[in-house]
């Protein structure tokens, strides 16, 4: 059986390469096969140790490394947020921060660069989460192309 202390150095490896939000860090312990008490255990022992990162910081710079990359919108990365396991209160002010600056028709433009077909980058916009308005832009950019 699996102490407190494997757990606790279990939690440790895992938030040592990258941020993890609770959930994550939870469901890793979890698949490693701890027990409920001793994963809480784990937890506490961090939380009083100051090991664990606040999980707004964590929520924000998640949301900053989804914003960087390209074709990204507020709704894949709200959905990308989710999925990892952070909180809508989490979430909200993450997204917020991260796209900020962020131009819709900018990203939109960034996305579809090269694309010549209009029917195919309404398509691919739509599936990213890109406004009708947006969309329909992009794609009056394109035909005006041709």
């Amino acid at each position: 059986m699996k102490t407190e202390r494997d757990a606790f150095a279990s939690l440790v490896r895992i938030i040592t390469p990258r941020d993890h939000n609770r959930t994550e860090l939870r469901r890793k312990l979890q698949q490693r096969k701890f027990s409920t008490q001793e994963i809480d255990e784990a937890f506490e022992k961090a939380e009083r140790l100051k090991f664990l990162p606040d999980e707004l910081d964590v929520a924000k710079r998640f949301a900053a490394e989804l914003a960087r990359k390209k074709g990204t919108t507020p709704q894949i990365a709200r959905m990308k947020m989710q999925q990892r396991g952070f909180s809508s209160s989490e979430i909200t002010p993450a997204v917020q921060a991260a796209f900020e600056t962020w131009n819709a028709k900018e990203a939109a433009q960034n996305f579809l660069a090269g694309e010549k077909n209009a029917d195919r980058a309404a398509r691919k916009l739509k599936r990213r989460g890109f406004a009708s308005d947006v969309i329909i832009w992009a794609v009056a950019q394109i035909r005006s192309q041709d």
